[in-house]
């Protein structure tokens, strides 16, 4: 039985070229989460 040796870690050559990755655009803030009040009852026409 042959010792187990971990192959090293090769990195995959993408297809493609490799972009950066772009930050993702500042989004506007959330509002403030109000705590859940029933919502009024919505009946179909």
């Amino acid at each position: 039985a042959q010792p187990f040796q971990p192959q090293p870690h090769q990195p995959l050559q993408p297809q493609s070229p490799v972009h950066p990755i772009q930050p993702l655009p500042p989004q506007p803030p959330l509002p403030p989460i109000f705590p859940m009040q029933p919502l009024p009852p919505v009946l179909p026409d």
